[in-house]
């Protein structure tokens, strides 16, 4: 591109500016290869756009919708149209021609023009907006959502982007649901794979559609600046441990929060530490998907076949454990005499996974970035510790999990004779599971037909069974089969406890010992189930927060290590392994539990549809988009309806 355009720099993001060739000149269709050739399209879709401008005109060519031609007498007039009619988003910015033609000077001159008049445009309209929110006040959200809690529909802008797969998808589920509860939505999102978003676009959208509540994923209001003005409610929907999230971070969202930002998802708690939320403004809600894509309804027959077999897996992550530590070291920006450290840190987190089975996994990873952390030079520093957990050590622990779960059903289908399929991208590459590989399947009804057309679905994760492919599947009408995580288990065992002792009822008898009031656990069923749980699941009894004594329960209130005492109610949203009903019955540990859960999940049909009838019920409950998108619009409307909005 420098031979075209002196001095040009591609983006750190490798998505340049348009690009104007005015004329054809002497290198003829050929400039226009070059710059195809020079600009491809980034990973994540993005094409730069292309004009063409031509004043004697342009005979018909294949270059595709990237190539905007103009031509004949108005072809600088034409095109700076377009340009103007596009002024909200990024405008063209090389010019390749003659610069000494008055009409190559005249395109020049008029891009010029309307970069001024769109910077015009911005800040007028931050004017504007900044008044209405002085104007308005926290009074009006106050009375705005007290008319939404009486029924009013609510105003939501969703903001996402279209270079990103799978957050453009769940912002398409999330406005759905908000639309299927009778709410207004827009989604603000690049109109086209040409077009890059400025601050005009996210302005004027706010000032004509004056949403009641905006949503963005990953990012709070504090990392898009002025381009997202304050004075209208903003839920940073969190689905993904990205470094900005954590304090210290670079472009961190650490600072205070005001009243009108809110956080929901997948909320890691370090993040919500550093970040400055108030805690009325939090919501933890994992995972929410879309019963609209996923249901249990038939499927056509050419799916069923194409997805038809006995054990799949849908996963990206086809990058070995190997390969992504060799990738994080390269990335990470680390100095060269990091290398040992981290060689150190993999084969810590190698050994944790190795007794995954036997062991309280969860606080080893910790204590791993931490020592890493420690050993970089960074000991005490809690957010660079957190990242580090987040960017190298959970990941190479999913890692490392998922493809040891793989390797172990590679096994069982060749000594039992069963077909496995992987999807995704990359597998075809795996040095061992490449002979699995089957090929990407897309998002919606491939997907959902994908689910429901295996015997059994796997998923493994070093944080148990709460994740978006384990719920999709159970709508599906799918069976998953789950990876356990011990944390996992102990957290259920705690909430079936609390649940309990959250009836109030009277207690049966007293224990001296540990000056408690207990129940007789035969005179109650709840406890009952309690009991018979932690039978199966051969707990770690250093980590359990209550006790059975001589057939008697107490919860130990004044037991240092009760942990979840405090919590208060925990949403169905986070009991994930509840939707499997029985926790244990689809979850496995080793490779003999998994093979006897693949088996029966593959010879008994009558199981099979019994079990993915209660886990599609339950999902519908739990984690449809619906019910996300009440719970989103009942914390908002909550806190700003509240005692600290009067007055």
């Amino acid at each position: 591109m420098c031979a075209l355009i002196p001095g040009f720099e591609l983006p750190a993001n490798g998505k340049a500016k348009g690009v104007v060739i005015a004329g054809m000149g002497a290198g003829g269709l050929g400039v226009v290869e070059r710059v195809l050739g020079a600009l491809p399209a980034t990973e994540d879709g993005y094409e730069a756009p292309v004009y063409v401008v031509e004043p004697e005109g342009v005979g018909e060519q294949a270059w595709g919708e990237r190539v905007r031609v103009f031509s004949g007498s108005d072809a600088v007039g034409a095109m700076l149209a377009e340009c103007e009619a596009r002024i909200d988003l990024v405008l063209p910015k090389h010019v390749i021609g003659d610069g000494s033609a008055a009409w190559v000077s005249e395109i020049t001159a008029g891009l010029e023009r309307l970069n001024d008049e769109q910077q015009r445009r911005v800040a007028a309209g931050r004017a504007l907006l900044r008044a209405l929110w002085a104007k308005r006040g926290m009074g009006f959200w106050r009375e705005r959502y007290e008319q939404i809690r009486g029924g009013d529909a609510a105003r939501v802008m969703v903001v996402t982007s279209r270079y990103s797969t799978y957050v453009k998808h769940s912002a398409d589920d999330l406005a759905q649901a908000f639309g299927g509860l009778g709410h207004e939505t827009h989604i603000l999102m690049e109109p086209d794979r040409h077009a890059l978003l400025t601050a005009l676009h996210y302005v004027d959208r706010i000032r004509g559609f004056d949403p009641d509540l905006i949503i963005a994923i990953n990012y709070p209001r504090s990392v898009f600046g002025d381009t997202l003005p304050e004075g209208w409610p903003y839920v940073c929907w969190v689905q993904d441990a990205m470094a900005h999230l954590f304090g210290g971070a670079k472009d961190s969202a650490a600072g205070s929060k005001g009243a009108l930002d809110f956080l929901a998802g997948h909320v890691y708690t370090e993040a919500v530490a550093n970040a400055g939320y108030a805690p009325e403004a939090v919501l933890e809600h994992p995972v929410c998907v879309s019963t609209t894509k996923f249901h249990a309804g038939a499927i056509s027959t050419d799916r069923a076949a194409r997805f038809a077999c006995d054990i799949a897996y849908v996963s990206h992550r086809s990058e070995t454990p190997e390969q992504f530590h060799e990738r994080f070291m390269r990335i990470s920006g680390f100095p060269a005499q990091a290398a040992p450290l981290l060689e150190k840190c993999k084969d810590a987190v190698e050994g944790v996974i190795e007794r995954w089975e036997d062991e309280f996994g969860d606080a080893a990873l910790l204590v791993a970035a931490e020592e890493l952390g420690a050993g970089l030079g960074r000991a005490g520093d809690a957010a660079f510790g957190e990242l580090l957990r987040h960017q190298y050590v959970a990941p190479l622990a999913e890692q490392l999990i998922r493809h040891q779960t793989l390797e172990w059903a590679a096994r069982i289908a060749r000594e039992e004779g069963l077909l496995l399929k992987i999807y995704g991208k990359g597998w075809e590459n795996h040095p061992t599971l490449g002979v699995f590989a089957a090929g990407e399947v897309g998002h919606g009804d491939d997907l959902r037909a994908c689910y429901q057309s295996a015997a059994v679905h796997l998923h493994a994760s070093v944080l148990g069974c709460g994740h978006q492919r384990v719920y999709e599947c159970a709508l599906s009408g799918g069976v998953p089969l789950c990876r356990r995580s011990w944390g996992e288990l102990y957290r259920h065992d705690c909430v079936m406890a609390k649940a309990f002792l959250d009836l109030g009822l009277p207690e049966d008898v007293g224990l001296v010992k540990w000056k408690e009031h207990a129940y007789q656990i035969a005179n109650h069923i709840e406890l009952m189930r309690v009991v018979r749980y932690r039978q199966r699941t051969r707990p770690i009894a250093r980590f359990w927060d209550h006790e059975f004594l001589s057939g008697t329960y107490t919860h130990l209130r004044n037991n240092p290590k009760a942990r979840y005492w405090d919590l208060g109610d925990v949403p169905e949203c986070m009991r994930a392994v509840g939707i499997l009903g029985d926790p244990l019955e689809l979850t496995f540990s080793t490779i003999d539990e998994l093979r006897e859960r693949v088996v029966r999940g593959v010879k008994r049909e009558a199981w099979r549809n019994e079990v993915g009838a209660g886990l599609a019920g339950r999902a519908r409950k739990m984690v449809s988009g619906e019910r996300f998108a009440e719970r989103v619009l009942g914390l908002v409307g909550e806190r700003l309806t509240g005692e600290n909005c009067r007055g």
